[in-house]
């Protein structure tokens, strides 16, 4: 699906390189994309007054905006803020103001200019700008507000930039972290594999559960540790973590012993399989995937309330693989509700039953998949014997409504750049157009 979906974005923006040339006279854009691509270039090697001559010939050329901001990128200081502020503005929501703003609020951060910072900002992925964001509120008396923001960037498995110091320090001398937020962030860390992240955190634990973690750090180290220890009597919150961090870390190196070794521990130390139900799907899922021998009798051994659904769907797989049809009909039945309505499994059910020399039976699958519009839908006619059938329906779209999105500034900026082959930026330029429109007018669009 998403490679259809990109598919059509470039069928889409294709159609928009012809649709919206007139309204923006097509006897001029060749001529205006090789000026826009020379004055491009003249800013780049600092040939100021080639550029600017370059970028008057350019007229209401759709991609000025780039060109503006990559000027003001270029001549970013406190001195333009005027100039960067009116474009952020006046282009607000747009990918080449949102491409400025980032350094902007860099240099703002960097300045100490947290007011005009909060002005400035909009909602980022950049983590960096997230941790100046809750500086900005913290040097602008916005205190809670910027309380808020920390939840959320603490709790992540790798570290994070310095920007976000001055706020966890805050935060800590507030009271904010408790013993529980500084585990969520260990467990995230080992989960990652930052085991040097979970060291530097031990600082925030108590002596009893500074020891729990350094445990934690030699299993991560030696993961059979964990077999040595008599589980019954520990109690601490965080030994169900340790032990599907090691088990996990042994299934990756050999998925069936690491069964094996888990069905031993969990009987010596009296372990509740429901409890610890996880660990033991994670080894008999990859023993399935692996296509290992003895996958299927280990699936069975598991009590069927019990088994993930990606056990339920591997085992299938397996068994298909194997070409074991008896077997791929008890898996099959083993699917939840959910999962035996899917297209896919309806499928492999009809092929394991036409299989398994119950002929009848599967043709009332097929039938049953026969009148969908997906891939085993086409599958099922050809078992059937029957013609693929395609529906066709055509989009009915007024004139004036590709006219007035042909004049969209999103859309005519995406059409030329893709006509200069910017696939990626045209990309942008089409999903923010997309987001803005309703559904008549996509399909005016389409």
């Amino acid at each position: 699906m998403i490679f259809i979906s990109r598919i059509l974005v470039f069928v889409c923006m294709a159609a928009l390189g012809i649709m919206i040339s007139a309204p923006i006279h097509a006897s001029g854009l060749e001529y205006k994309r090789r000026i826009f691509i020379l004055a491009e270039e003249a800013l780049g090697k600092g040939q100021r007054q080639e550029y600017q001559a370059r970028r008057a010939e350019l007229g209401d050329y759709p991609l000025l905006p780039y060109l503006t901001q990559q000027d003001l990128e270029k001549r970013m200081n406190p001195g333009i803020a005027g100039e960067v502020r009116s474009f952020l503005r006046d282009y607000d929501g747009t990918p080449p103001a949102e491409a400025l703003r980032r350094p902007w609020l860099v240099q703002l951060g960097e300045n100490g200019q947290w007011k005009r910072f909060v002005e400035d900002y909009r909602p980022q992925s950049d983590e960096n700008l997230q941790c100046l964001y809750g500086q900005a509120l913290l040097n602008s008396g916005r205190r809670s507000e910027a309380m808020d923001q920390v939840r959320s960037l603490w709790l992540s498995g790798s570290s994070r930039p310095k920007s976000c110091d001055p706020l966890f320090e805050a935060w800590i001398k507030s009271g904010g972290l408790t013993r529980d937020l500084t585990w969520q962030r260990i467990e995230l860390a080992m989960q990652k594999g930052q085991a040097g992240l979970a060291q530097h955190l031990r600082r925030y634990l108590g002596p009893g559960d500074a020891q729990w973690l350094d445990y934690w750090l030699r299993v991560d180290r030696q993961p059979s540790l964990i077999l040595e220890r008599d589980w019954s009597t520990v109690t601490h919150d965080r030994m169900d973590a340790i032990l599907a961090h090691a088990m996990h870390k042994m299934t990756r190196a050999d998925a069936t012993r690491a069964a094996a070794d888990w069905d031993d521990l969990r009987r010596r130390s009296g372990l509740d399989r429901a409890r610890f139900a996880a660990i033991e799907n994670h080894a008999v899922l990859y023993m399935c995937m692996r296509f290992e021998p003895g996958a299927l009798v280990r699936v069975e051994s598991i009590p069927e309330d019990l088994r993930s659904d990606s056990v339920r769907e591997w085992a299938v797989r397996a068994a298909l693989r194997d070409q074991d049809w008896p077997a791929a009909l008890r898996m099959l039945e083993s699917l939840t509700a959910v999962q035996h309505e899917e297209p896919r499994w309806r499928y492999w059910k009809a092929r394991a039953l036409q299989e398994s020399g119950r002929d009848r039976e599967a043709r009332e699958v097929f039938e049953t998949l026969a009148g969908g519009q997906d891939y085993f839908a086409m599958l099922a006619l050809g078992h059937l014997g029957r013609p693929l059938v395609v529906q066709h329906d055509p989009l009915t779209v007024s004139d004036e409504a590709v006219r007035r999105v042909g004049e969209l500034p999103a859309l005519q900026r995406a059409a030329e750049l893709y006509a200069l082959g910017r696939y990626g930026p045209a990309r942008r330029e089409w999903q923010q157009a997309e987001s803005d429109l309703d559904v008549g007018d996509l399909s005016a669009a389409a």
